[in-house]
C-alpha cells in the first residue's frame, strides 16, 4: 500500500504513481481532506489526482475520505455530487 502522510500524521491511501509524484510535497489535513498551499492557492489532493477543473468536483464514491486511490474517486459537475 502507498500513502501520503499529512503534517499531522494522517495517512492518505493513494496509488503508487501518486505517492511517487506528490509524496515529497507538504500536505495538511483538514476535515478529512489532504490539501496544500501552492503560491497562495489551495490545492486538494483528490482534485489533483483526478485533474478536476473548473465546474467539476471530485467525489469520494467509497465514502472514505482517507482513500485517494483513483478507483475510489470520480468527477462530477456540482449537481452530480448532490445526486450521489
Amino acid at each position: 500500500m502507498n500513502f501520503i502522510i499529512a503534517s499531522d500524521g494522517t495517512a492518505f491511501r493513494v496509488d503508487a504513481d501518486v505517492a511517487e509524484t506528490f509524496g515529497d510535497l507538504t500536505w495538511t489535513h483538514s476535515q478529512g481532506y489532504a490539501k496544500r498551499n501552492d503560491r497562495g492557492k489551495t490545492v486538494y489532493l483528490h482534485r489533483l489526482i483526478l485533474g478536476a477543473g473548473g465546474g467539476t468536483t471530485g467525489d469520494h464514491v467509497a465514502g472514505d475520505l482517507l482513500d485517494r486511490r483513483r478507483a475510489t474517486l470520480d468527477t462530477h459537475d456540482q449537481s452530480g455530487v448532490m445526486r450521489n
